[in-house]
């Protein structure tokens, strides 16, 4: 009669699945921790990139009385830009294939205005090689999403190195500023 408790726990799998999510958390936090780095800074070029586009049309404009729009493909790539790389720091598998294919787009740009252009190209080689990195592939997939709202207990922050990126960035466009 021992056996048959009523108000025993109910038996199931679901500790072990936890366990299994637990370890698998754990090893990619450090790819975890890149990604959203990569994210703050996608979003912090897109729209440093449209903001100074935005005023380079107006000193334009300033200087031959004449009003210059920012072009809908412009405003399209930087829109697309932050989605991407709010994707990417959410941990969102569509981030994936959208940050590729806006890479491939620099990386063309940077191309076509070599030798001035070789650092971003550069920039745009490793961010599509990072992403097509098996661990970063794992990690935005949709399985994936399901292991992260198993574990919400566990934190991950963003890499280091996006701060000092994001110092030097401020820093010059105080100096630029001035």
């Amino acid at each position: 009669m021992d056996d048959l408790n009523p108000y025993a726990a109910p038996q199931s799998d679901v500790l072990r699945q936890d366990e299994d999510a637990m370890r698998i958390r754990q090893e990619h936090l450090r790819t975890e921790a890149h990604l959203k780095a990569l994210g703050i800074f996608w979003m912090t070029a897109n729209i440093l990139g449209g903001l100074s586009t935005y005023l380079m049309n107006q000193a334009k404009g300033a200087d031959f009385g004449v009003h210059f729009p920012i072009s809908t493909e412009r405003l399209i790539l930087c829109a697309a830009g932050i989605i991407s790389g709010t994707g990417l720091f959410w941990l969102k598998p569509f981030a994936k294939w959208l940050t590729i294919l806006l890479s491939v787009i620099a990386l063309g740009n940077g191309l076509m205005q070599l030798p001035s252009g070789i650092g971003g190209a550069a920039i745009q080689v490793f961010i599509v090689r990072f992403l097509l990195l098996q661990k970063t592939r794992r990690v935005l997939t949709q399985d994936y999403a399901d292991i992260l709202r198993q574990t919400t207990a566990l934190r991950s922050r963003p890499a280091g190195w996006i701060w000092i990126i994001l110092a030097v960035i401020t820093i010059s466009v105080l100096v630029m500023a001035l």
